[in-house]
């Protein structure tokens, strides 16, 4: 059937040059043509003659759309009439518009037609899709999806034959809308979410075969939040809305790993076999569908579908296979972009996968290891993997460390003593191992910076031990009293030991050193002033004065060393 109404196609197009020749060369008045030589010369001739040709193609073209799109016009109205059933009227009235899709297909050159048939084609399927499944009842609402994904395959394997990307966009943002459509309509969100997640795939196969960048931006996008959505709608509260009491939580599950894994799997092919650089797309979307597909699939696995060791253990075999190809492959090959990408996705996969699976104690034990390690660590890319320990310090702190300060240095003076937790401690000595690793080599900015964060979170450790050896140390003194006046103590001390050693290579230190004499100083003003008595403001003023007199000559004499 598809060879036949190409040949009449043939056969038509035929029949009008005959007849256009015909009437040049019949039509009264008309001199004969003169020769080359003889004819006058015509300026803007070709360009009018040529515009004129392309508008011609251009209503040949639309008249042929129109009289396509009438056709399908004229099997809905069987359809209603009740001539033909439903049935068999939305199975003709889908495959009328798969063959105009086919044609497309057959069409590999620049004939801009092909184009018009694929939008043709896209124009008459999808909105019979959508009506054969709210208003027929004739699809059910897997069958609905499946025939959506099914019909943007075939638009999407005849864009990929032809060299301009309209018809690409135009599939792409078609299904986009179809599939958006049927969600709620099916209240099947969990398989509209895998057939995004296959267009996001096929799109970037597109792109790549073809160079075209731009249809997978859009469903990429589309797949994300298909993910995050199905996500929220599965672990809402009070269980699932009743519009989607047919969505399977094991399949949701599946569905949200499914998104990272295909991205990763499409990227490695041009990343690692082609050796290519990485693109601006493929660094975010790399990490954006890590953050919706494994930050959905434990929202999905609280729930109650359960998992959340798996997929904790999922992502820290990510993070060693990320590292790993960083430092095999990619450096070695001289990929820069692809080894920064790499070892920043691993990163992510090693702060998500402990915080799933990991108490805050050994939680902080192993992301506070992970940074004295990177600390520790020489070669050309230490600057980075400095950065990374210093990530890891900040994740570490925040397992009970950041807690501990708020409690020893801004609640008000009340209550038992300061108790410090297992993970506030761990953290806090692993940020002075790590301080002490970084060394040898002049450092560069991203050492320095990482270095910093190491002694500002040890020094932090450091004074919420002080504070809570000094509550235990004098227990006959009233808390109201002694409090204010041991945290003034642990400032200022602290400030004048970080500007001793504030020496040689350790100048950067100062950075440090000066935000902690402004802490002290928002504390003189707003702690000790407003609620001391006279003797703990004397003492107050006394140990703030002392620290403002010690400090400034401590970094000179490191300076002038």
């Amino acid at each position: 059937m598809i060879d036949r109404v190409g040949e009449i196609e043939r056969r038509l197009d035929r029949l009008e040059e005959r007849l256009r020749r015909a009437e040049e060369r019949l039509s009264p008045g008309t001199p004969p043509p003169l020769p080359a030589s003889a004819a006058p010369a015509a300026p803007g001739a070709p360009a009018v003659a040529g515009a004129l040709s392309g508008a011609g193609t251009v209503l040949s073209i639309l008249g042929r759309t129109v009289f396509v799109l009438g056709g399908g016009f004229l099997i809905r109205a069987l359809t209603e009439s009740g001539t033909v059933s439903r049935e068999a009227g939305v199975a003709v009235g889908l495959a009328y518009g798969i063959l105009w899709l086919f044609l497309a297909f057959r069409v590999s050159g620049g004939a801009a037609g092909a184009a018009f048939h694929g939008v043709t084609g896209i124009a008459i399927a999808f909105p019979l899709i959508w009506e054969a499944t709210v208003r027929l009842s004739v699809f059910s609402p897997a069958g609905a999806i499946a025939a959506a994904s099914a019909v943007t395959a075939i638009a999407l394997a005849a864009a990929g034959r032809q060299p301009g990307s309209a018809l690409a966009w135009t599939a792409t943002a078609a299904s986009l809308v179809l599939l958006a459509a049927l969600t709620p309509a099916s209240g099947r969100i969990d398989l509209a979410a895998a057939a995004l997640i296959a267009l996001a795939a096929a799109t970037e196969i597109l792109a790549y075969a073809r160079r075209w960048p731009g249809p997978r931006w859009l469903a990429a996008g589309g797949a994300d939040l298909a993910v995050v959505a199905l996500a929220a709608v599965v672990a809402r509260d009070g269980g699932l809305p009743d519009a989607y009491r047919a969505v399977l939580p094991a399949l949701s599950l599946a569905v949200a790993l499914a998104l990272p894994l295909s991205t990763l799997a499409v990227f490695g092919v041009r990343l690692v076999s082609r050796r290519r650089e990485a693109t601006a797309f493929e660094s975010i979307q790399s990490g954006a569908a890590l953050l919706a597909g494994f930050g959905g699939a434990v929202a999905i696995a609280h729930s109650g579908v359960g998992g959340e060791p798996a997929i904790a253990a999922a992502a820290l075999a990510a993070a060693f296979a990320f590292y790993a190809v960083a430092f095999r492959f990619f450096s070695r090959a001289g990929l820069a972009a692809n080894f920064h990408l790499s070892t920043s996705l691993g990163l992510l996969m090693a702060v998500f996968g402990a915080a799933v699976a990991l108490a805050p104690f050994p939680r902080a034990l192993f992301w506070g290891a992970a940074a004295a390690a990177l600390a520790a660590a020489r070669g050309a890319h230490r600057g980075t993997l400095a950065g990374h320990g210093a990530v890891l310090l900040f994740a570490a702190a925040s397992c009970g460390l950041g807690r501990a300060v708020f409690e020893a240095f801004l609640l008000p003076p009340s209550g038992p003593p300061l108790a410090l937790s297992p993970a506030a401690l761990a953290g806090a000595g692993f940020a002075f191992a790590a301080a002490l690793l970084f060394r040898g080599g002049p450092p560069g900015v991203i050492e320095r910076v990482a270095r910093l964060v190491a002694v500002a979170v040890a020094a932090a450790g450091a004074g919420v031990v002080a504070m809570a050896l000094l509550g235990r140390a004098s227990p006959a003194v009233p808390v109201t009293r002694a409090v204010p006046i041991e945290r003034m103590a642990v400032i200022a001390a602290s400030s004048v030991l970080l500007a001793a050693f504030a020496k040689g290579r350790r100048r950067d230190l100062r950075f440090v050193v000066y935000p902690l004499l402004v802490v002290g100083a928002v504390k003189l003003l707003f702690d000790d002033l407003p609620h001391g008595t006279p003797a703990s403001r004397f003492a107050a003023f006394a140990l703030y004065g002392a620290a403002l007199f010690a400090v400034p000559r401590l970094l000179r004499s490191g300076t002038d060393r």
